[in-house]
């Protein structure tokens, strides 16, 4: 039996094809690892004693689209202190003041949703350009092959989230 040979021709679009394959797959575990980020978050931050205390669900709402597919919708229902988490995506900015996290993909920095935001505890990520000087809370972004983030702690705090110093020794920046 002899093993199949592709045609000179075809080499060059094989190799094409497995490059963007591997792009596409590193591109997923790029949000399978942002997703993981997120939840992890959740761990070392403190909303305000009203919303501890009374437990319940912690929302993770996805504003604009859900760039993660699946990975992120493998965090609903896990427990995180007194909280489970639940994941939704949704396109109305009416609907965020029932949120506790909102991830916002839309490449382009809307500063005034980042303001309405602000007074509310909610804790806002992103990995789009721009996102921190606009008000955002955490960003996301790629450095030396890895996931890093920065904290906006004024932004945080002035909203009533409390972070953990361990959080905080993690961040690259902390504005």
């Amino acid at each position: 039996m002899t093993a199949f040979r592709a045609p000179a021709w075809w080499r060059p679009l094989l190799f094409v094809a497995f490059l963007l394959a591997a792009q596409t797959s590193r591109g997923e575990e790029i949000y399978q690892i942002k997703a993981a980020f997120i939840f992890n978050f959740t761990k070392f931050i403190s909303w305000p004693a009203e919303l501890e205390q009374a437990g319940g669900d912690l929302r993770l709402c996805l504003l604009d689209g859900n760039p993660f597919g699946d990975y992120v919708y493998q965090l609903n229902g896990r427990r995180v202190r007194n909280f489970y988490l639940r994941v939704s995506e949704t396109k109305s900015r009416d609907q965020l003041s029932m949120c506790h996290i909102v991830y916002l993909s839309d490449p382009k920095v809307d500063s005034e949703l980042l303001s309405a935001l602000a007074s509310l505890p909610i804790l806002t990520i992103s990995d789009v350009d721009g996102f921190m000087p606009a008000g955002g809370g955490i960003s996301l972004f790629p450095e030396n092959e890895r996931i890093r983030f920065d904290i906006n702690l004024q932004r945080l705090k002035s909203c009533g989230l409390d972070v953990s110093s361990k959080l905080l020794s993690l961040a690259r920046q902390v504005h």
